[in-house]
C-alpha cells in the first residue's frame, strides 16, 4: 500500500570492501569469449573439485528426476513404463531421441509386455509406430513385419506417431534408427521387466541384459530395409561400452534415483560409485574444460562439467560457483 512512508533500504557500500568489488569486476566482468576463471583453474584444489562435481551432478540428476516423476504419474505410476521411455530416447541418441521417445509413448506399456515373447512382433510394433516400412520393393521379412504390425494395430487400436520422422543423415551405420530399434526390440523381448532386473545388480557396468543382446538374423547383414547388397560378414550388433555407459547415464540412473526416493531408500553413495566406474564422456565441453585445467577422469566429471557449463558458466553465475567463490576468496 502507498502510505507515503520511505521504503527501508539496506546500503552495502559501507560494509563491502572496495578492493573486493574491484577484484570482482576485474576478474568476472569480462566480455571476451574466454571464461573468467580460465587462468585460475589449475590452482583450484582437487578435493574442492570433487565436492563441487558431486553437487553439480545432484543438481543435474534432480532436474531429470522431476521429468521422471511427471512421466511416472502420466503412465499410471508404472516404473517399468517410465524406464522404457527413457531407454527408448537414449537409443535414439540426439538425432532420433525425440522420435523414439514419442514411439515409446504412443502405446500403453502393457502391450509390450504381452507381445515381448515374440521378438519380431516387438520389431513390427516399433517400426510400424514410426512408419518406417518401405513403400515398395519389400522383401519377405519386411512383408512379414508389416503383416504383424497390421494385426497389432487393429487388435490394440494403435495410432502411428505423427510429427516425428526418424533421420539417417550424418549418422554412422551402427547408429541408424533401424539398427537401434532392432537392438531395442531384442532388449525388451528378452527383458521386459528391465527395472526389476537391474535392481538386483550391484554394478551397472555388468548388466547381463545388455550383454546377451541378439538382433534377429535379418539385421545382422543389413542396415536398412532396402539394403541392396548384403554384408559379407554378419554383425552381432552388440553394445559398445560407450553406448552402455550412455544408457546408464541418460536412462537408468535418473529412474533408479527417482525410484529409490519413492521406496524410501538412499542410493546416493552407490550412485556415485557407479558414475566413477563409467568412462569419461567425449564431447566439446569435456575437451574445453580439460584444456582449462580441470581434472576429469570419469562420467561423474563429464556430467558435472555439462551442468557447470549450462547453469553457471554460460550464465556467468560465477559467484554461485565454487570455483568463482574460491578465486574471489583467494584474491582478498
Amino acid at each position: 500500500m502507498n502510505s507515503g512512508e520511505p521504503i527501508p533500504t539496506l546500503a552495502l557500500q559501507d560494509y563491502t570492501s572496495p578492493t573486493l568489488v574491484t577484484t570482482y569486476r576485474r576478474l568476472f566482468e569480462t566480455q571476451n569469449s574466454q571464461l573468467p576463471c580460465t587462468s585460475f583453474v589449475s590452482d583450484f584444489p582437487d578435493p574442492h573439485w570433487k565436492q563441487w562435481r558431486e553437487r553439480l551432478y545432484v543438481e543435474r540428476l534432480q532436474e531429470r528426476m522431476l521429468q521422471v516423476k511427471n512421466r511416472w504419474l502420466a503412465v499410471g505410476k508404472d516404473w517399468e513404463a517410465v524406464l522404457f521411455e527413457r531407454i527408448a530416447r537414449a537409443f535414439g541418441l540426439n538425432q532420433n531421441g525425440a522420435a523414439f521417445e514419442k514411439m515409446a509413448q504412443s502405446f500403453p506399456f502393457p502391450i509390450l509386455r504381452k507381445i515381448a515373447e515374440d521378438q519380431q512382433d516387438v520389431e513390427a510394433l516399433f517400426y510400424g509406430q514410426l512408419q518406417m516400412f518401405p513403400a515398395t520393393c519389400m522383401d519377405e521379412y519386411s512383408k512379414g513385419l508389416v503383416k504383424r504390425y497390421r494385426f497389432l494395430q487393429h487388435k490394440y487400436q494403435l495410432e502411428t506417431v505423427v510429427g516425428e520422422r526418424v533421420s539417417f543423415g550424418r549418422l554412422r551405420p551402427d547408429n541408424f534408427p533401424t539398427i537401434r530399434l532392432a537392438q531395442l526390440a531384442s532388449l525388451y523381448s528378452r527383458t521386459p521387466a528391465l527395472l526389476s532386473t537391474i535392481l538386483h545388480h550391484k554394478q551397472l557396468t555388468e548388466i547381463k541384459a545388455f550383454q546377451l543382446l541378439q538382433v534377429t538374423p535379418y539385421w545382422r547383414r543389413r542396415y536398412q530395409f532396402e539394403a541392396g547388397q548384403l554384408m559379407k560378414k554378419p554383425k552381432t550388433r552388440e553394445f559398445t561400452l560407450s553406448f552402455q555407459s550412455l544408457l546408464v547415464l541418460n536412462a537408468l540412473l535418473p529412474v533408479l534415483y527417482a525410484y529409490s526416493q519413492w521406496e524410501g531408500s538412499d542410493r546416493s553413495e552407490w550412485l556415485f560409485e557407479q558414475l566413477e566406474q563409467l568412462p569419461l564422456e567425449q564431447n566439446k565441453w569435456v575437451s574445453k574444460y580439460k584444456d582449462m585445467g580441470f581434472s576429469l577422469d570419469s562420467a561423474l566429471d563429464s556430467q558435472a562439467v555439462l551442468q557447470l557449463q549450462k547453469k553457471y558458466c554460460a550464465k556467468r553465475h560465477c559467484l554461485k560457483c565454487a570455483v568463482g567463490f574460491h578465486i574471489l576468496k583467494q584474491s582478498q
